[in-house]
């Protein structure tokens, strides 16, 4: 995503051929991790042992390397996407010690 666009704004996929698999079969191995960390994470939902955000996120980086639509379509969800767009925007919660309890 540029810097200048606004927070609100939607994000285009990324059709960066160095970081899209090209050959079909890696191509088809990013589908089949998104799609199977998807469903895991869908299963989380009910499911109070398996967490569902690790797999969602997981879903988005399998989705960057094999598919560009199936990545933008993930961020773009209306559930889902806000999950990966904050982590994308933020990265992990900072662990330093001014974030400790006092």
């Amino acid at each position: 995503m540029s810097e200048s666009a606004p927070l609100g704004h939607a994000l285009q996929p990324k059709a960066c051929p160095s970081v899209t698999a090209r050959h079909p079969l890696l191509r088809a191995l990013w589908l089949l991790g998104g799609w199977l960390s998807l469903v895991l994470g869908f299963i989380g939902i009910f499911l109070p042992l398996l967490p569902t955000t690790p797999f969602v996120l997981l879903a988005a980086f399998c989705f960057s390397r094999g598919s560009a639509r199936w990545e933008h379509w993930l961020v773009n969800h209306p559930r889902l996407g806000p999950m990966v767009r904050d982590w994308r925007a933020t990265g992990p919660c900072p662990c330093g010690p001014s974030n400790w309890p006092r």
